[in-house]
């Protein structure tokens, strides 16, 4: 009897170590996943003019936030530069031009010259020739308002596949110069395509800057900020976000900087997340425009 009593007790011994061993790796492997926290990364912080364009990582097992991006203006100076913005629009019984000085300061000896080479397209506007001029100078926040009548009135079309059996078609090209008042000159140049069809239907394409892009992580929040480059130096300005990142995940979220006076800054960023982490960046110049008003 304690022959079979010790056995028992062994193998009583052995299934207790057993157990323990078991919850102790279930310890090690199960613990971790559960009471793990999120561990987020900020991978790049990258400004183009005045965009701010933040990625950021999750390596955790949570999910983690960034709830605050704090930005400190080390320095800033108003700039005079002109920034004038062309837009080109049709309607049935004219084409029109707005260029407006977005910039804050005064386009000097503006020289606008719209290039119609098209004979089809001169023919149903109202012009002698195909260069259309316009000179003078366009002050901080005014727009120039160009107009060509058309000789008769014409059918806005919208039906891309219109497009396949124009009569006409060709492409419409302007350029711009102008003087800032540093001395400096500046030019700009505007595209657009245009369809013309047997039943009087024009149709306007503007070629849009940057249209197109290639695949990567996309944007998945825009916050914008007004900075005051007359604010007494430095000065931070915190911008409330929102941005949780599932584990093993990335996000992408941009800042968009504007300004009471077009300027100049000198910055740095500071993201906050995983509730007391801070990432701080290095130094970053922006060229902000001015805020839109309207």
């Amino acid at each position: 009897m304690l022959i079979v009593s010790d056995i028992m007790d062994k193998e009583l011994k052995i299934g207790i170590i057993t157990g323990l061993f078991g919850v102790l790796v279930a310890l090690i492997y199960i613990f971790p996943q559960i009471y793990s926290p999120a561990n987020i990364e900020i991978v790049d912080v990258t400004c183009y003019e005045n965009i701010l364009d933040i990625k950021a990582r999750n390596v955790g097992k949570k999910i983690g936030v960034i709830n605050k991006v704090d930005i400190e203006i080390i320095n800033a100076s108003v700039d005079y530069t002109p920034d004038l913005f062309i837009l080109r629009s049709i309607g049935e019984d004219s084409m029109e031009v707005n260029i407006t000085n977005i910039g804050w300061g005064p386009a000097l000896n503006v020289t606008f010259t719209d290039l119609i080479n098209a004979n089809e397209l001169i023919d149903i506007l109202a012009i002698n020739n195909s260069n259309l001029l316009w000179q003078g100078n366009i002050t901080e926040g005014e727009r120039i308002r160009i107009v060509y009548q058309f000789k008769h009135t014409m059918k806005i079309t919208h039906n891309v596949s219109d497009i396949q059996n124009p009569i006409y078609n060709g492409e419409l090209y302007s350029l711009t110069t102008y003087w800032d008042i540093y001395g400096h000159n500046h030019s700009k140049e505007d595209n657009s395509d245009y369809y013309i069809f047997t039943n009087d239907s024009i149709y306007l394409k503007p070629i849009k800057a940057g249209e197109g892009g290639g695949l990567g992580l996309g944007i998945s929040e825009f916050y914008p900020i007004t900075l005051d480059p007359e604010k007494k130096m430095p000065h931070q300005k915190s911008v409330n976000v929102s941005q949780q990142l599932q584990p093993n995940t990335a996000d992408r979220f941009t800042i968009e900087i504007y300004s009471e006076k077009t300027a100049n800054y000198i910055i740095k960023v500071y993201i906050y997340y995983n509730e007391n982490e801070k990432f701080e960046s290095n130094i970053i110049e922006v060229k902000s425009p001015k805020k839109d008003n309207n």
